[in-house]
């Protein structure tokens, strides 16, 4: 399938040539039925040609070729005409390629769902950030995912994240990462390294690892304190009880703040006691508000994912973890 360049999606001659940048419009309409069939089309042309996962990481090799002569999209100081005009060639059509495999359907889908969500509640789309939760996704699909108005992802492990952040970084990807999954107190100087956001810090000696790390780098660190609402013993997070006292111990580190609540609901099909673990989420986080505790503001309740992020918005949700329902069944 050959490609055309033109001065469509922002790409322009070879001489003058940019990549794709994703729209920064949180309120741009991803609803009418018009754009969900193009959306549709392109990517049944795409898989009618064999076109899959494996031909996504293909290009994005190639994407990642452009390095040896490169630094974060930009161009070496020594480089021929020839070079200059391959390079733009090459970083112009890998950013097509990569756009259109996206599953942009989804992704429309996906930010109507939030749209009504937030009708409902009366509130409005851009108080809520899509959080694209890419564990096991390669870094070609996140890179497609940025292009397409993605912009901020969340990772569940250090380990995993630091062999595709510092990646996507040098490829001129500007997300914001949060660490969403479990994080151990041995893993926090990579975490710091990485992530703009921890959001699963769920005991003090976590906090005091943070604070020490913090201290020595000379940088605040945004946190979320996770909270076990649905009282099962599989999930991480203090339980809703402990929750103030949480916050007070947290308040007392000047490198950390305190900024939000995050959970995990309920793993069931049962709306009401959904509801109610994000109910009680949104009520701690205002009960704290109150206190006024020093490096506390509490702004964000991260909570719902997949199959229950709508009942979240409703319920107060700023930051809903969306992985499945965004890319797809894990492999």
């Amino acid at each position: 399938m050959t490609l055309a360049l033109g001065a469509e999606g922002g790409i322009r001659t070879p001489t003058g040539l940019r990549p794709l940048r994703p729209e920064r419009s949180a309120s741009t309409s991803f609803t009418t039925s018009a754009s969900k069939n193009a959306a549709q089309n392109i990517k049944r042309a795409f898989e009618s040609q064999g076109l899959c996962r494996r031909e996504l990481q293909n290009n994005f090799n190639l994407r990642n070729g452009l390095r040896m002569f490169s630094s974060n999209n930009k161009l070496k100081p020594g480089a021929t005409q020839f070079q200059a005009n391959i390079f733009h060639c090459i970083l112009g059509a890998t950013d097509l390629f990569l756009r259109l495999m996206f599953n942009v359907s989804q992704l429309e889908i996906i930010r109507a769902r939030i749209a009504s969500a937030c009708a409902r509640a009366g509130r409005h789309p851009k108080e809520v950030t899509l959080v694209g939760v890419s564990k096991t996704i390669s870094s070609a699909e996140i890179l497609a995912a940025y292009n397409s108005g993605v912009l901020c992802f969340g990772e569940n492990r250090v380990q995993e994240a630091a062999t595709k952040i510092p990646e996507l970084q040098a490829l001129g990807v500007q997300a914001q990462w949060h660490l969403v999954g479990h994080l151990q107190t041995n893993k926090v100087k990579p975490a710091l390294e990485m992530f703009e956001v921890i959001q699963s810090v769920d005991r003090l000696q976590l906090a005091e690892a943070l604070q020490k790390r913090a201290e020595q780098n000379k940088r605040s660190v945004e946190i979320f304190a996770q909270i076990n609402t649905s009282g099962e013993s599989t999930k991480y997070g203090a339980a809703p009880h402990e929750a103030v006292s949480l916050a007070r111990e947290l308040s007392a580190f000047s490198h950390l703040r305190l900024t939000g609540l995050m959970t995990i609901g309920a793993l069931t099909r049962d709306t009401h006691r959904l509801r109610q673990c994000f109910r009680t989420l949104r009520e701690l986080v205002e009960t704290i508000a109150a206190l006024h505790l020093p490096n506390v503001v509490m702004q964000h309740l991260s909570m719902g994912m997949t199959d229950d992020f709508e009942i979240a918005i409703e319920e107060g949700a700023t930051h809903v973890r969306i992985g499945r329902a965004l890319f797809g069944e894990r492999q």
